[in-house]
């Protein structure tokens, strides 16, 4: 076991443990609001940002405070769902238990996610320090094994990143 080892095991208990302490409903719900808010804040702020440059001339400025005020309310609707969903699930018989124990699976995904992602980073990257370690690595490298087919059909990675790792030609 080395560093690299370590690092991923690290990560995986964290948001593990993260992901049992907040329920899926805390982690599922803000990630899905920060999407839904990235896309609906980036195609109504230019609309708005005109209205608004009618009344106040902020310049480029306008366009980029409405979509921020957007993305906030909607990331403060999203929290709301979220505690009102948290508590009609209490309600039912084992919701508090299903609700962390599902979070606790979003958590090791979300670590899987994470940890893959900086190790395909570093590879990226090309730190010969760090490639033997992941070279000889027990966990790290049949984790990379195992998600390469997800990051493939997915699309991930950015175009030059899949060509670099998973083009064989």
């Amino acid at each position: 076991m080395n560093f690299i080892d370590i690092f991923v095991l690290t990560t995986l208990l964290i948001t593990t443990f993260i992901g049992f302490k907040n329920g899926i409903l805390n982690m599922i719900v803000p990630i899905i609001t920060v999407i839904i808010g990235l896309s609906f804040s980036s195609r109504v702020s230019e609309p708005i940002g005109r209205v608004v440059g009618k009344i106040v001339n902020l310049g480029d400025f306008q366009q980029y405070l409405v979509f921020a005020v957007f993305f906030i309310i909607l990331l403060i609707i999203g929290t709301w769902i979220a505690k009102f969903l948290k508590s009609i699930i209490i309600l039912l018989p084992f919701g508090g238990l299903l609700n962390r124990v599902t979070g606790a699976m979003a958590g090791l995904l979300i670590g899987l996610l994470i940890s893959t992602g900086l190790i395909t980073g570093v590879q990226k990257i090309g730190l010969d320090s760090l490639n033997s370690p992941i070279e000889n690595s027990a966990i790290s490298k049949p984790i990379i094994d195992k998600t390469s087919t997800i990051m493939r059909l997915t699309k991930i990675l950015p175009n030059d990143w899949r060509k670099q790792f998973y083009d064989t030609n």
